[in-house]
């Protein structure tokens, strides 16, 4: 009656050791790996090249990377890529004054409408392009920039001629060349303007002046209308001055001009010619010209003289 349940419990203890010795669990069947995409191939993209830009006003004879406040300037830039057509590229264009307009290597940049002073502004491209690299979105974005020297020539070239025209009527002022400051030196009639400052505090003594605001024009590689002057830009101040003369005055003829004590009263427009130098970003005067009404007054100490307007 026993025999029957030790063979049982034998039984079942062989069963197990068979099943531990071929290194099995009774917890089910093992998981299979996941399968993995193949991400695709490595994708080398030289990034775009950015090249040469140019900057260039359209009035003639308008200096590159130039522009006047309220002026709209063409820009353009060479850009290359070896993989990429550019029409695929993203031109992002910025700058910290003024607007952009247009897409692409050629845009238009617009001057701000008021520049208190000479300024040069940078002008900023970020190109972009973007492709893919085993299934990852990839971007090049090379950056380059160009400048541009930004004026209000008009304001510029009006101030500096109407300035020049006070300290010259300010016969207190002696020295030459705080007179003669904003002119260049080595300019076609900038020596002679000197002399004539130098000779006008040694010969009068202002009593009165007064100066009217500065018409200015700009015309680059042009003419001022009065003597044919050379000039970048031209400004037209009236005047009116009253001088004495601190001593006898003569002709180059021998003959007297104005006695000493005599008031010397004169009215017309005052011609400044002015150039832009490029190298220095910057306007400098180089010329003036005395445009006299049709007639000037010599009061001397005893008697009162007219001259024609010829009379230089």
């Amino acid at each position: 009656m026993m025999a029957r349940p030790l063979l049982l419990s034998f039984g079942l203890l062989a069963l197990g050791a068979a099943m531990m010795s071929c290194g099995g669990t009774p917890t089910g069947p093992t998981a299979t790996p996941p399968v993995v995409a193949d991400p695709g191939p490595v994708v080398v993209n030289t990034p775009p090249v950015i090249g040469k830009f140019i900057v260039q006003g359209t009035r003639i004879n308008e200096p590159p990377n130039f522009a006047d406040a309220s002026e709209e300037i063409p820009v353009s830039v060479d850009v290359t890529d070896a993989e990429s057509p550019v029409s695929s590229l993203k031109f992002n264009w910025t700058s910290n004054t003024g607007t952009f307009s247009g897409t692409g290597p050629k845009v238009t940049w617009r001057a701000p409408d008021k520049v208190e002073l000479p300024v040069t502004v940078a002008l900023n491209l970020e190109v972009v392009e973007t492709y893919t690299s085993q299934g990852k979105p990839v971007t090049n974005n090379p950056k380059a920039s160009v400048t541009v020297s930004l004026h209000d020539s008009t304001m510029e070239v009006g101030d500096m001629a109407r300035q020049f025209l006070i300290d010259f009527s300010d016969t207190t002022i002696k020295d030459v060349s705080y007179v003669m400051r904003n002119f260049e030196s080595g300019c076609y009639g900038t020596d002679a303007e000197a002399s004539q400052v130098t000779s006008h505090i040694a010969d009068y003594d202002m009593v009165r002046y007064t100066a009217g605001p500065a018409i200015t024009t700009v015309r680059f590689g042009g003419t001022c209308p009065f003597r044919d002057l050379r000039g970048d830009a031209c400004a037209q101040v009236r005047m009116h001055w009253e001088s004495r003369a601190k001593h006898n005055l003569y002709w180059p003829s021998g003959d007297l001009y104005l006695a000493a004590g005599g008031i010397d009263t004169q009215d017309g427009v005052d011609q400044v010619a002015a150039m832009y130098y490029r190298d220095k970003q910057r306007w400098r005067l180089c010329d003036s010209a005395w445009d006299s009404d049709t007639y000037h007054t010599l009061t001397a100490v005893r008697s009162r003289i007219v001259f024609p307007s010829s009379v230089p």
